[in-house]
């Protein structure tokens, strides 16, 4: 943003990333005086969409979007909790659940307007009260400043409106600044616009405000059939048949002319605080508790891009998600970035070398969807960041995010509200016809109480791999698992189920919605689209929480996602490293862990490590509260680890304590559950006391040895039990690791590798299928 100062001077504004954050910088220019270099971002957060104006006397102002972000770039929600945040307040990733969404769809974001104002003859800046107090602002407010030749400050910015079932739209609004502080806010008729900015401009005394109208909230508060939509022939070639929120046309231009109501009220003598700028070329800004723990280390820490050989070939690991929203799709809280941030966002915050936008097909627009492809198209960059043309596909039968090989424009896009794609035998067929379109399509969040995968649905030439981790939620890897999400209840539909059923798919982890952060590793000879195309096709992929972690997985020298080669044993090789002290490695088979390595504990003579889980589960009350404890007694204590399951409050070696509560959401989404991770060391006959607010119950080690599951409580309203589990994470003194682990094999499996960090961050490899070697018959 540049605009020109009195006598010949000039004003820049700009936003760059700095120290984990976003800061708006600003030089002057001013005819026969040395050049100033300001910061005028707070300490913390995302200063982001800087303006200008300029007065006749030569004040320069600047408004920006001013937005926190809790969790930015973290692994969710289940995200373990630091020893010595155990009780504390941390802001968390979500909001808490809502009356009818859980806290999952509501990122704890806030955003406000920021406006500020530097005199003629002064070297620092001052700052206004902030304008739009009374509204709820998404994260792109994009305000435009602007002064009247009569010297009224105007502010014009986007403010959100609720529809029914999670839609908005944005209404825009102006503010005029005066002594007396902003103006009471004027929306304009026919103001539900989509996601572009507002234009504004001062025309002699009076101001000109341009905004682009797409008619939103009119189609969708005048639905006629289907889920918020209606049929409409003329767009059946994009949709379908029927699409979801009517969101159908790329709009028109629509403006009004605004006449501030007291000119010339000299807004510049407002009694506002002065803001201290950095006097310096360079400046940062800071998130307090990041959440991207592979971020706090120094850049001389962390480590090089990692290879290796697969046959005669090297490949090096890149780092992706296949799963982001932007603003497009609307269906949840309106808190995500806009196309033009989220792009910097994964480039600067989550450090993508390859991603997908995957906005919702069912209320994405024909011109939406070319605006998709189009930035796509703008910010690739070969061997440096690749983006892939997708969406999401949003059906009854679960959902998934189609992903092109392909960044030719005009691939198509199809909606499950169509009577010919809403199954994904539907998708798949129309996928079909179009050969000349590598194309392969990723079930997500099986196993959730929302819309599960159906597994009985099976295509092995699109169906490559699964979503197992999100950011935006958790865990769906099988029942009771560890950082298993609240929405994980529907039992059989889980990525083992999958599995068991025969699918053969490798693994990923995503986002989804929010600021949150998972990555999928995927190796390949180089980072251009083809190649990485092929290597998520060929599942040469592992699935990740957080950045950093590397995993390495063979059978018989076969590269995980591959099929080897029959076998009479399978030798199975991991090598693993990451950011941080590693806690535990596994190896699956068939979906039960067959080898773990752990670290040795020291255990006294007779003592015994036991790993619990404290399940809990809300079947048809509209909400229960499970918070509690759980003692020791005896010769036994509670296991102390660095990190503990983010609903523990307090915990000390004779007990531990905790928060929780689940709800149910009836049939949108279901019931919820949770529950807490911890291991208890002693003597078997120790006995563990477990209370709660509506009872509890008391069981030994031993006991739970031998049965691994007690079950306190279990009816049509509620379940609870005390159960063998992950437990607490201890770690194994290293940042890396390498093993072995070799078994007979006499029927088919798949085998995956499992890796636990002492901070609960997680990855798993892609799976490797064995076949027994064929034997002579006598």
């Amino acid at each position: 943003m540049v605009a020109a100062l009195p006598g010949g001077g000039s004003a820049y504004a700009w936003t760059t990333y700095g120290d984990n954050g976003y800061i708006t910088s600003l030089l002057a220019r001013r005819a026969g005086q040395p050049e100033e270099r300001f910061s005028i971002s707070e300490p913390e957060g995302y200063s982001l969409h800087p303006c200008l104006a300029v007065s006749d006397g030569g004040d320069i102002w600047c408004a920006t979007d001013a937005i926190k972000i809790h969790g930015h770039g973290g692994s969710g929600p289940t995200r373990l909790r630091a020893r010595a945040d155990l009780g504390t307040h941390l802001g968390g990733s979500t909001r808490p659940d809502g009356r009818a969404i859980p806290g999952d769809l509501a990122p704890d974001v806030t955003a406000e307007i920021k406006v500020f104002q530097l005199g003629a003859d002064s070297h620092h800046w001052r700052v206004a009260d902030s304008p739009a107090k009374i509204y709820q602002l998404s994260p792109a407010a994009l305000p435009r400043i602007t002064i009247s030749a009569a010297g009224a400050v105007i502010v014009a910015y986007r403010v959100m409106r609720r529809l029914p079932l999670m839609l908005y739209f944005w209404e825009t609004v102006v503010q005029e600044l005066g002594q007396d502080g902003w103006s009471a806010p004027i929306a304009f008729e026919d103001a539900d616009g989509p996601l572009e900015e507002i234009a504004l401009a001062a025309n002699g005394a009076q101001v000109l405000v341009a905004w682009k109208q797409d008619g939103r909230r009119l189609q969708s508060l005048q639905w006629t059939e289907g889920f918020g939509g209606a049929e409409r022939p003329e767009l059946r070639e994009h949709y379908g048949e029927v699409i979801w929120n009517t969101v159908d046309r790329p709009g028109t231009l629509r403006s009004a002319t605004f006449t501030p109501s007291t000119p010339g009220r000299a807004p510049a003598t407002l009694p506002a605080p002065e803001v201290t700028s950095w006097q310096a070329s360079r400046a940062s800004a800071k998130l307090g508790g990041d959440a991207r723990p592979w971020a706090l280390l120094d850049r001389s820490e962390r480590a090089s891009r990692y290879s290796t050989t697969i046959g005669e070939e090297t490949y090096s690991l890149y780092w992706g998600d296949l799963h982001r929203h932007s603003l497009i799709s609307r269906c949840t809280a309106g808190d995500e970035p806009s196309l033009e941030d989220f792009y910097h966002y994964a480039w600067d915050v989550c450090e993508y070398d390859f991603w997908a936008v995957t906005d919702h097909a069912e209320n994405t627009s024909a011109y939406q969807w070319a605006m998709l492809q189009k930035i796509a198209d703008v910010l690739h960059i070969p061997n440096t960041f690749v983006p892939f043309y997708g969406f999401e596909w949003t059906g009854a039968t679960g959902h998934q995010n189609v992903i092109y090989e392909s960044l030719s424009r005009g691939v198509p896009i199809y909606s499950s509200s169509a009577a010919a794609t809403s199954t994904p035998e539907g998708l798949w067929r129309e996928l079909r016809r179009r050969e000349d379109l590598p194309v392969i399509t990723i079930p997500h969040h099986p196993g959730s109480a929302m819309v599960p995968f159906d597994w009985n649905y099976r295509d092995d030439t699109f169906g490559r791999l699964v979503e197992i981790f999100q950011a935006c939620r958790g865990n769906y890897e099988n029942e009771g698992c560890f950082r298993q999400y609240s929405d994980g209840t529907l039992t059989g539909t889980f990525v083992v189920d999958g599995l068991s059923k025969g699918h053969q798919f490798g693994f990923i982890a995503s986002s989804d919605h929010g600021n949150g952060a998972s990555y999928v590793g995927a190796f390949a000879p180089s980072l251009n689209r083809e190649e990485i195309f092929a290597a998520l096709y060929q599942r040469r992929t592992f699935a990740a929480t957080t950045r950093d972690i590397v995993i390495d997985f063979r059978v018989n020298e076969t590269f995980m996602g591959s099929q080897a080669l029959p076998c009479d044993y399978a030798v199975a090789a991991i090598k693993a490293s990451a950011y941080g002290e590693i806690a535990r490695v596994e190896i699956i088979r068939d979906g039960t862990t067959v080898k773990s390595w752990q670290p040795e504990l020291g255990l006294p003579q007779g003592w015994v490590a036991v790993p619990l889980r404290v399940e809990w589960r809300n079947r048809a009350i509209p909400a229960i509260d499970w918070s509690g404890g759980l003692s020791v007694g005896g010769e036994a204590k509670v296991l102390q680890t660095p990190y503990w399951s983010p609903e523990i409050t307090e915990a000390t070696e004779d007990h531990i304590r905790w928060s929780a509560a689940t709800r149910n959401f009836s049939s949108q989404y279901g019931s919820q559950r949770g529950g807490i991770e911890v291991t208890v060391i002693g003597e078997s006959d120790a006995v563990i006391d477990l209370d709660l607010k509506y009872g509890g119950g008391k069981v030994t080690l031993g006991r739970l040895l031998e049965e691994e599951t007690l079950v306190l409580v279990d009816n049509a309203e509620m379940y609870c039990a005390i159960q063998r589990g992950t437990g607490g994470l201890a770690g194994m003194g290293s940042r890396s690791f390498s093993a072995n682990f070799t078994e007979e094999v006499t029927e088919p499996h798949y085998l995956y590798a499992r890796l636990f960090l002492v901070d609960g961050e997680m990855a798993w490899s892609s799976p490797v299928w064995i076949n027994p070697s064929p034997r002579a018959t006598p």
